[in-house]
């Protein structure tokens, strides 16, 4: 059984790479095709594709999902955001104590917007950089590990192509008792509130 599930996932993981080959070729492209899509879909997908990597590093993963939250966008570009926020959560992650790794995905409507949240607690960014963190080319990793491209693709895909916002935080983090530094990415796109997940079952 876990040998299949694996392989599962290889196909999986091949044709979501398949499909952001392109996604790359498209990305400056203005005839792309939009459509509705669920947001929580798309993230649970991504948790999906991420399973392993996010269960060999020891990663406690939540996530609060508030009702069939429907968006008009790109739904894989969406996730090629989601992808980048949870990359970057668990390679900060892991400079955490093996039995302190929390990443937590947050979504919900306000004042005809959705909401995604990513947080984690693995010890927040310095604020003299924050603001710098969605520029192109700039990167907290070492030169062999980051490119600085990641956060800025995910900003010129929520921003640019979707509408929305995207920005970065520190938070405090309570769990089991003890309180933890951390960021929270926080996602706000235009809901589309003609429609709902009823409104494709037939």
């Amino acid at each position: 059984d876990r040998l299949y599930e694996a392989l599962d996932l290889i196909v999986e993981n091949t044709q979501y790479l398949s499909k952001t080959i392109d996604d790359f070729r498209n990305f400056f492209k203005a005839d792309k095709q939009i459509e509705d899509f669920c947001v929580n879909d798309s993230i649970l997908k991504v948790l999906k594709l991420l399973k392993s990597s996010i269960q060999n590093h020891n990663i406690d993963v939540e996530t609060c999902f508030d009702g069939e939250l429907i968006i008009n966008g790109y739904p894989n570009e969406f996730l090629q955001v989601l992808v980048n926020l949870v990359n970057n959560a668990r390679d900060v992650l892991i400079s955490q104590p093996i039995d302190a790794r929390f990443l937590t995905i947050n979504t919900y409507s306000k004042l005809n917007k959705i909401i995604i949240e990513v947080c984690d607690n693995g010890g927040g960014i310095d604020e003299s950089i924050i603001s710098k963190i969605f520029e192109p080319y700039f990167t907290t990793k070492h030169k062999s590990q980051g490119t600085g491209i990641g956060l800025y693709m995910s900003h010129q895909i929520v921003v640019e192509h979707m509408k929305g916002q995207i920005y970065a935080k520190n938070i405090e983090i309570e769990k089991n008792g003890k309180f933890y530094k951390g960021c929270s990415f926080i996602i706000s796109l235009p809901i589309n509130e003609s429609k709902t997940l009823e409104d494709y079952i037939i």
